[in-house]
C-alpha cells in the first residue's frame, strides 16, 4: 500500500508537468497563428490632436474579450518601450484599428505604432511611423542622414487640413533649398504619399543650408516652416608638394533622387 502511494506521487507530478508544458506550447502557438500581421498606417492631425490608423490580421479565432488593440505613441523614436498607450476601436471585418489622441504639443514630432494585447499578457507591435503636429497643410521635416556632401530632407502632407479638399489624393510636393550665398534651387515631385523624402547630393562640406517644403494643390501654393542643416566637415590630409596653395575642386551642382515613405 505504502509502496503504491510512493510510486503514484511521482507519476502524478510527471503528468501535471506534461499538461503544463502542453498548455504553454498551445498558448505560444495560438498567439503566433491568430496575429498574422500588424501594420501601422497613416495619421491625420492638427497642432494638438491626431487620429491614428492601423491594421491587424487576423483575430477572428479569438473571442473579443481575449484581446485588445490600440497604439503606443510618444516623442521617442521607439514608442514601444517608452511611449504612452491608447486603446483603439477594432473593425473585425476589415482589420482596421483607429484611435484618437489629444493634448499634443504643437510642432513636435511624434512616433506611433499599432499594438495587439493578447489575454492581457503579451504585446505585439507593428512598424513605427511618425507625424509632426501642425495645422498647416504641409510641414517641413527635419533633415536626416547628413553627410559631408548629402542630406535627406522631407515633407509631410496634412490630409486633415483645410488646404486639401476631401478626397484629394494627388498633389505636388516641392522643396526650395538655399545655400549660404542665398542661391536657391527649387525641386518638385509628384506624390500620392502623405510623406515624401528627397536625397540631395553634391553639397559642400561644412556648409549650412536652408530649405522649405511646399504643397501645390490645383495651383494654390502652401509653404511649410523653414528648416536648416549643416553638412559634416570633411577631414583632409595635407600632402606637402612644395606648393604654397592647397586647392580642391568640388562640384556645386545639386542632384536629387526622390524616395517616398507612406505613413
Amino acid at each position: 500500500m505504502n509502496m503504491k502511494i510512493k510510486y503514484l506521487i511521482p507519476a502524478v507530478a510527471a503528468v501535471l508537468a506534461l499538461v503544463g508544458c502542453s498548455q504553454e506550447q498551445s498558448y505560444s502557438i495560438a498567439t503566433g497563428e491568430v496575429v498574422n500581421s500588424i501594420t501601422t498606417d497613416g495619421a491625420s492631425f492638427t497642432a494638438t490632436t491626431a487620429d491614428l490608423t492601423g491594421t491587424v490580421q487576423d483575430l477572428s479565432e479569438l473571442a473579443s474579450g481575449a484581446y485588445s488593440v490600440g497604439f503606443c505613441y510618444g516623442t521617442s523614436s521607439d514608442p514601444t518601450t517608452t511611449g504612452k498607450k491608447v486603446t483603439g476601436t477594432f473593425d473585425a471585418t476589415t482589420g482596421t484599428v483607429t484611435a484618437s489622441i489629444s493634448g499634443l504639443t504643437a510642432y513636435e514630432t511624434y512616433y506611433y505604432a499599432t499594438y495587439v494585447l493578447l489575454s492581457g499578457k503579451v504585446y505585439y507591435y507593428g512598424n513605427v511611423m511618425s507625424f509632426v503636429t501642425t495645422d498647416a497643410a504641409i510641414a517641413t521635416l527635419p533633415a536626416a542622414e547628413i553627410t559631408i556632401g548629402s542630406a535627406l530632407i522631407g515633407a509631410q502632407v496634412n490630409v486633415a487640413s483645410e488646404g486639401i479638399s476631401a478626397g484629394q489624393s494627388t498633389y505636388t510636393i516641392g522643396f526650395v533649398l538655399s545655400n549660404e550665398l542665398g542661391q536657391s534651387t527649387k525641386y518638385t515631385l509628384e506624390s500620392e504619399e502623405s510623406t515624401s523624402y528627397v536625397e540631395i547630393t553634391g553639397l559642400i562640406p561644412g556648409q549650412t543650408y536652408t530649405y522649405q517644403a511646399y504643397l501645390d494643390v490645383d495651383g494654390t501654393l502652401t509653404y511649410g516652416e523653414e528648416q536648416t542643416f549643416t553638412t559634416e566637415v570633411e577631414e583632409m590630409e595635407y600632402v606637402d608638394l612644395g606648393l604654397s596653395v592647397l586647392g580642391q575642386r568640388r562640384t556645386l551642382a545639386l542632384l536629387m533622387k526622390p524616395i517616398s515613405v507612406h505613413i
